[in-house]
């Protein structure tokens, strides 16, 4: 059975393969890492170094000789006094030594034999590693399901819940102030008059605070403890974002019954202006008075109609955004349920990686 395939066992279908061979490759070489040398000799290879040195950058030295006879590790900072033939540390082929330097191995004097293990390198269609302790596989396996569970977490952050958006439209603009006025009555009662209502209402979605683009570089290859502590972010986040929701609704609620007071008054300015209207065409005896009065009462009739659709516009709106409210809740909590799932599965598997790994060191 793959890699893939292991790994897909406990976090489902994995479509990022570039991603999935470096965790296993991550994997695999921490193990080497950690192996005791008398475990890791047993998967040893040697490597020849002809006199200039040989590459140990995908390996994990071990030890040297030349000949079979065992050279002693030194400092890189030693190597002049090594070849020296007046310094105590001097070497000779039945006295070599060894040391590292940029990523070389050098066996003094003139070249011998470097002892190390492979740091592997692990494609997902792989079935096994060559030079690697096969009980030690599983461990690779849920090392790279547990970074998958992480990928997963952050898809659920940014792309599902970072993608909330409310479709409970805008909110109604206010109705455009009339501009009609009326002045020329003679009588005590009426004076120059004119009706606005400019006030508009609207919901404040909250924003979503979980983003966790890092959240991969910022896990390091044998942190697993960092990886839980990103789970438990995420769902403060989500907790955050389930109690702003409400709480911007109570504010919005509070917004609406100051609005609605305020139109509300408009409204009845508009009818104690008409009262006023009909009054002074009642008194008067001026026949184009009488008309203009008329004229301005059926101005401001039609506007406290604009009111009136207004207002009911606003409680459709409220409506609208209240059933907006309610269906981010609830998915929110359905992700939260996911996420609560997500995050005991992750520590369960860190617990048993935990465990290979203490095996691993003891050997």
């Amino acid at each position: 059975m793959s890699f893939k395939t292991e790994v897909e066992d406990y976090v489902g279908t994995v479509s990022d393969t570039a991603a999935l061979d470096a965790w296993l490759t991550h994997a695999a070489r921490l193990i080497v890492h950690l192996m005791p040398e008398g475990k890791a000799e047993k998967f040893s290879v040697e490597l020849t170094d002809a006199g200039s040195g040989i590459s140990v950058e995908d390996f994990r030295p071990l030890w040297a000789h030349k000949s079979g006879y065992r050279a002693i590790k030194y400092s890189a900072a030693m190597k002049a006094q090594l070849t020296l033939n007046t310094s105590i540390f001097n070497t000779v082929a039945t006295s070599p030594g060894w040391f590292v330097e940029l990523l070389k191995a050098f066996v003094v004097p003139s070249g011998g034999t470097v002892v190390a293990v492979s740091l592997p390198i692990v494609v997902n269609s792989m079935t096994s590693i060559a030079n690697f302790p096969n009980e030690y596989k599983h461990g690779i396996v849920l090392y790279a399901a547990i970074q998958g569970i992480i990928q997963q977490l952050n898809v659920l952050s940014q792309t599902t819940l970072g993608g909330i958006t409310f479709s409970a439209g805008s909110a109604p603009s206010a109705p455009t102030a009339p501009s009609f006025t009326y002045s020329d009555a003679s009588a005590t009662s009426i004076t120059s008059t004119s009706i606005t209502f400019t006030d508009t209402l609207a919901y404040t979605q909250p924003v979503f605070g979980g983003s966790f683009t890092n959240i991969d570089s910022a896990l390091g290859v044998e942190d697993v403890e960092l990886s839980d502590g990103q789970a438990r972010q995420l769902q403060i986040h989500l907790e955050n974002y389930t109690r702003d929701l409400q709480n911007n609704w109570n504010e919005f609620q509070r917004d609406k019954g100051e609005f609605d007071g305020t139109l509300q008054k408009a409204i009845t300015d508009a009818g104690l202006t008409q009262e006023r209207l009909i009054e002074a065409a009642r008194l008067g005896t001026n026949v184009d008075l009488i008309n203009k009065a008329k004229s301005f009462e059926k101005d401001v009739s039609e506007y406290a109609a604009v009111l009136g659709k207004h207002q009911s516009d606003v409680n459709s709106y409220a409506q609208q955004v209240q059933e907006e409210i309610q269906r981010i809740t609830s998915l929110t909590q359905k992700h939260l349920g996911q996420h609560g799932a997500m995050q005991t599965q992750l520590a369960a598997m860190k617990e048993e990686y935990n465990q290979i790994l203490e095996m691993v060191k003891r050997g």
